[in-house]
C-alpha cells in the first residue's frame, strides 16, 4: 500500500503518510521518532503512481486496527494505566515483554521504544498522565519483580512480575519498597 496512515483532525481534514509500498520506511520512522534518518527506500513518484483507491479495512485480518479505533474514539478520556521504564540496556527486552503482556491483559500501557536514558523515560512517564510508572531494573529482574510507582502519591512498591497486571487492575501495587 502507498498510504501507510491517515490522521483525521477535529476539523475533519486528513493528513496522509505516503511512501513506496515498502514497510522499511514506516517502521524506521516509528522506531526513530521524533528523529528522521536517511533511508535506502527510493522516493515515491506520485505522477507514475497515478490514482489512489481506498477500501474499508479488513478488521478480521488486522485485529489490532480495531483496538486502535477504540483508543482513538476514547481519546483523552481513556487514562494511561502505566508507563514502563527500562533501567539500562539489558532490561529493555524484559520491559517490552512486560508492556506487551499488560496490554494483552487489557491495560493501557506506554513504553519508550527510542532507547532513551532512564531520566528521559521518567520525564516522559510524568508527562504521559499515566497512573503508574513501572520500573524494570537489573535488581527487579533478578528478584522477579517490578517497581510500581503511584504517580499521584509518589509511593513506590515492588510487585512480583507475574502479579503486576492484577495489581494494576485492582488498583493496588503490592508491598511498599
Amino acid at each position: 500500500s502507498v498510504v501507510h496512515c491517515l490522521v483525521e483532525f477535529l476539523d475533519g481534514s486528513l493528513t496522509a503518510h505516503l511512501s513506496r509500498p515498502d514497510m522499511r520506511l514506516p517502521i524506521q520512522q516509528a522506531l526513530t521518532h521524533p528523529d528522521r534518518l536517511p533511508t535506502a527506500v527510493p522516493s515515491l513518484d506520485l505522477v507514475s503512481t497515478g490514482s489512489l483507491s481506498f477500501h474499508a479495512p479488513d478488521l478480521e485480518r488486522f485485529p489490532c486496527l480495531a483496538i486502535a479505533y477504540d483508543v482513538g474514539r476514547a481519546g483523552d478520556s481513556a487514562p494511561v494505566d502505566a508507563f514502563v521504564v527500562a533501567l539500562g540496556g539489558a532490561t529493555w527486552p524484559s520491559a517490552r515483554v512486560l508492556a506487551r503482556d499488560l496490554r494483552r491483559a487489557g491495560l493501557r500501557v506506554l513504553i519508550d521504544y527510542g532507547g532513551r536514558s532512564s531520566k528521559s523515560q521518567m520525564k516522559r512517564a510524568n508527562r504521559s498522565g499515566a497512573r503508574h510508572m513501572l520500573i524494570v531494573g537489573e535488581d527487579e529482574l533478578a528478584a522477579g519483580e517490578v517497581a510500581v510507582k503511584e504517580m499521584e502519591t509518589g509511593e513506590q512498591r515492588r510487585v512480583p512480575r507475574d502479579e503486576v497486571a492484577e495489581a494494576l487492575a485492582a488498583g493496588g501495587a503490592g508491598d511498599r519498597v
